[in-house]
């Protein structure tokens, strides 16, 4: 008996993705219904990403186009696969993002049910890792489901009626396109059941540090990010050289600060959440090096706006 194919397009942005791509590859083929087609988009591999795709495409029933982007950013990537597909819906994927096998029929029911032309599904984050739980627990939230670009489902007109992703980003394309939809008048829908899997967090400080930075200052060139959360950043950063000048107060503040940081916010976005009681004392000096980072990918940000 055939699979239900539905009249859906996912475009899959690919940069040096060869260690994910086999189980992305197993996933995809378990959805049902399938889509009718899968678009990657290859932003400059240097791996065998591409050889990979092609490979599968020969092998798969599953219909496989094979684009490149010279340009390697997310948004420039998902451009291309929107104007390659063939189809007049327009799902996301990332590699590293992991589809339950209803998840396109849940979207798909959503569309039907409520006829939205932009349904956003759920990611639920996770990680089988020390580090990895970690640094979970201070963002996202172990277990915790979030709407989010790479889940979700929409009608190719929108594209043409408010714009495509920005291409200059390394992050934040996706909460800018998300504003213009807003702003335009069209109703997002959310669909609670459609559900993707993201556990591959960095597997290490330096590899996590580096994300960081990378993603603040390409959030704040974007304009996102809250103005309260910029300055917790900035405070945060204060006060180590504050240290120098009024050593106690300063202390205070830092100790309160990673205590609500490292350690009041991870339980409440998890729970009892660690697989070991090092973890909850680690963690506070964790957030301080990621909200260093963070803090310093903004200031890095401006700097080049006053130029």
């Amino acid at each position: 008996m055939c699979a239900e194919i539905l009249p859906i397009s996912v475009v899959v942005p690919v940069r040096n993705e060869a260690r994910h791509l086999l189980e992305l590859f197993h996933f995809l083929e378990l959805l049902s219904p399938l889509p009718a087609e899968v678009v990657f988009v290859d932003t400059g591999s240097s791996d065998e990403s591409f050889k990979m795709i092609d490979s599968w495409r020969r092998e798969t029933d599953i219909t496989v186009l094979c684009c490149v982007c010279h340009n390697g950013f997310p948004g420039a990537a998902r451009n291309v696969g929107i104007q390659a597909a063939t189809q007049n819906w327009i799902g996301f994927l990332d590699v590293g993002i992991l589809p339950q096998p209803n998840w396109l029929g849940a979207l798909w029911g959503c569309r039907s049910t409520s006829g939205s032309i932009a349904i956003y599904g759920f990611c639920r984050f996770g990680s089988s890792q020390w580090l990895g739980r970690m640094l979970c627990a201070a963002s996202y939230g172990v277990g915790r489901l979030h709407p989010v670009l790479p889940a979700s489902l929409f009608a190719r007109s929108l594209f043409m009626d408010v714009g495509f992703f920005r291409a200059d980003l390394r992050a934040g394309e996706d909460i800018l396109w998300k504003n213009q939809i807003l702003a335009s008048g069209v109703s997002v829908v959310y669909c609670d059941d459609a559900v993707v899997d993201y556990r591959y967090f960095p597997a290490t400080l330096r590899g996590a540090l580096a994300k960081q930075h990378t993603y603040e200052r390409s959030a704040t060139i974007a304009g996102v990010g809250g103005k309260i959360r910029t300055l917790a950043l900035m405070v945060h950063l204060a006060l180590y050289p504050a240290l120098m000048y009024a050593f106690r107060p300063a202390v205070l503040l830092l100790l309160l600060y990673l205590f609500y940081r490292g350690v009041l916010e991870p339980l409440r976005r998890s729970g009892r959440w660690w697989m070991d009681r090092t973890q909850i004392l680690v963690l506070p000096a964790l957030v301080a090096g990621l909200d260093i980072a963070a803090a310093l990918g903004r200031l890095r940000a401006w700097i080049r706006f006053l130029r």
